[in-house]
């Protein structure tokens, strides 16, 4: 099985344990600063070969055959990186606690009830998600940021 690390921080140490036990094909790693790659690889004495990323998007373009991706990021951004693994159709695990928070900035139009429109948008966007997902939808936060009139 081909696999890829997305985050190479403190518990990014645990995932290359998994790694070497579980006898998987690490064939790549991303984090937004290549060093903190080196040092992960220097903490675990990993040594087998394995191409280096800062950018998930195209490791995930240039790795079409991966079979699953972890994501050892921050966890603000685990959805947006989730999401785009699995329209590519690649198996993901997150090392969090699989919920998330979503937050919407909207612009109303003058006249609408805007606790309605934010009902609408909290229960759409959470049932979707989850259902696309698998993962728990925490909170979605919907924040007016302004009020326009209609033409």
């Amino acid at each position: 099985m081909k696999y890829a690390l997305i985050g190479c921080g403190r518990i990014a140490v645990n995932h290359i344990k998994a790694v070497v036990e579980n006898d998987i094909d690490m064939v790549a790693a991303c984090d937004i600063k290549l060093e903190k790659i080196d040092q992960l690889i220097e903490k675990t004495n990993y040594n087998k070969d394995f191409k280096k990323y800062t950018d998930y998007k195209k490791m995930v373009d240039e790795n079409p055959d991966l079979d699953f991706v972890s994501i050892a990021t921050e966890s603000g951004i685990h959805a947006e990186i989730a999401l785009y693994c699995i329209e590519k159709g690649i198996n993901v695990i997150i090392d969090e606690d699989n919920e998330i928070t979503i937050d919407f900035h909207i612009i109303v139009s003058y006249g609408v009830n805007i606790a309605t429109i934010a009902d609408n948008i909290i229960s759409n966007v959470k049932y979707k998600v989850e259902e696309f997902t698998g993962m728990s939808v925490k909170k979605v936060n919907v924040y007016v940021e302004g009020v326009r009139n209609i033409d």
